[in-house]
């Protein structure tokens, strides 16, 4: 099937999140706790928090809601 509009995009027959992996669902908060000084950050995206934090968003991820800390200073949560 021909379309003539230039800005015609198809409609893709996947779900592209099924592809990428888990997402977290727009609209979460992740809370970074600093048990050494308790500071409290919180961040409207995973990326964001990881790259303040220094670390890969993969291994962020990970943390997530584990209670476990992350370079024995942060606690990460999912609001």
């Amino acid at each position: 099937m021909k379309h003539n509009n230039k800005n015609y995009l198809p409609k893709p027959e996947y779900n592209i999140q099924s592809i990428a992996g888990r997402v977290l669902p727009p609209g979460h908060n992740i809370t970074v706790v600093n048990k050494k000084d308790n500071s409290i950050k919180i961040y409207d995206s995973i990326r964001a928090a990881a790259r303040d934090i220094g670390v890969n968003y993969s291994t962020l991820y990970y943390y997530i809601n584990k209670y476990k800390l992350l370079k024995a200073t942060y606690l990460i949560t999912k609001m």
